[in-house]
């Protein structure tokens, strides 16, 4: 059988090293954007720490037994919803529509979830959230999806400002940033592990104070 030719017109066509090939954007280990972002401090708020830490339990109780739906809704929306992404002027979208002419390639995709501008519909997106919910079992690339959509938000919002992402495979959570033609991931931190979770947590709402305050900036 004849192997399927890829037209690149969907964001789930992608792998990280299409990205690099076909629109120059090359990986670097060294980013000083990534090294400010990860430098969690603190703990949660009172009100969080017992909530978090069931879902931690809960997550590693049963994880290996849950499907994708349920790694969704037991865990990765629950904890997400702990962080104060709504306000009047920037919110969390999930499962939006985006497209974008990138270097020679229309391109279009669901985005699973994105911080942007505008509390209703999204404008201005800054910060990326690809939930692969499961340790990877096929050929799709969870890196090269969030990376094609990164760089269609920043053809979008045109001001080549930096873009902030994170994936998820499994209970491994990577954070990434797109700058330029160069992008940074960061290790894999596990959700399983307390003090790894509590850097997930710091680090998330890092993102949304960077988007916020520095790449959106708050309207008064």
């Amino acid at each position: 059988m004849a192997k399927k030719t890829k037209n690149f017109s969907t964001f789930e066509q992608w792998h990280a090293l299409d990205v690099e090939e076909k629109l120059d954007i090359r990986h670097t280990k060294e980013s000083v954007l990534l090294s400010k972002w990860i430098q969690p401090q603190g703990q949660y708020p009172p009100e969080w720490e017992k909530p978090i830490e069931q879902y931690q339990e809960r997550l590693v109780r049963y994880h290996n037994s849950w499907n994708e739906y349920e790694l969704l809704i037991k865990f990765a929306y629950l904890f997400l919803a702990t962080i104060e992404w709504f306000d009047g002027w920037h919110n969390l979208f999930h499962e939006r529509a985006l497209k974008a002419k990138v270097g020679n390639y229309e391109v279009k995709g669901i985005v699973d979830g994105m911080l942007a501008s505008v509390s209703y519909e999204p404008e201005s997106p800054y910060f990326f959230i690809h939930e692969y919910k499961r340790m990877k079992q096929s050929e799709a690339d969870p890196l090269g999806q969030l990376l094609i959509a990164m760089i269609a938000s920043r053809t979008i919002n045109a001001d080549g400002k930096p873009i902030y992402g994170c994936y998820i495979i499994g209970t491994y959570w990577r954070f990434v940033v797109l700058e330029g033609d160069h992008y940074a991931q960061s290790q894999g931190y596990d959700a399983t592990d307390k003090t790894e979770l509590n850097i997930i947590w710091q680090t998330l709402n890092e993102a949304k104070r960077i988007v916020v305050e520095d790449l959106i900036g708050e309207k008064k």
